[in-house]
């Protein structure tokens, strides 16, 4: 069986499996739609297909980690109104990444010490720019001559 390519130049393999419910079985996909599927970047497929020398076909196992049979990606429960999350059900952080246009990095730093990810943790939290100090002249004085070196 000859390497199907698509027009833009990626190549297309075959999936056979009953596992995922957004792939049918005997149709053709890219790396990118298997990425998405399993909620891993498309490096990462890559490379999980070029460890296991893999040409025309996919199965099930050959798209999880060799450690695993299962797919091990931590998946945080949501809750809020974006249009593309359903409020109760789990993403993982590169669904949720997506969804927020933020990176996965964020997520967590936004996310320790909580179980639920909500709409307020995307939002960003940059300073206005006519933020003023409260400090007056004499304060000011005071702090460059407190700071200085007794010699």
């Amino acid at each position: 069986m000859a390497a199907r390519i698509t027009p833009t130049g990626n190549r297309l393999y075959v999936y056979e499996g009953t596992e995922h419910k957004s792939l049918t079985s005997g149709q053709s996909y890219t790396m990118k739609k298997f990425a998405e599927v399993i909620s891993v970047s498309p490096q990462t497929i890559q490379s999980r297909f070029r460890h296991r020398r893999l040409r025309n076909i996919v199965r099930d196992c050959d798209l999880f980690p060799l450690r695993s049979t299962t797919p091990r990606c931590r998946m945080i429960e949501y809750s809020g109104n974006h249009p593309d999350l359903v409020s109760g059900e789990s993403y993982s952080y590169v669904s949720l990444g997506r969804a927020f246009n933020i990176t996965t990095k964020l997520i967590r730093d936004r996310m320790r010490g909580s179980r639920v990810f909500t709409d307020d943790m995307a939002l960003d939290t940059a300073l206005p720019s006519d933020y003023k100090r409260c400090e007056t002249r004499s304060t000011k004085t005071m702090n460059k001559w407190l700071r200085r070196k007794i010699v």
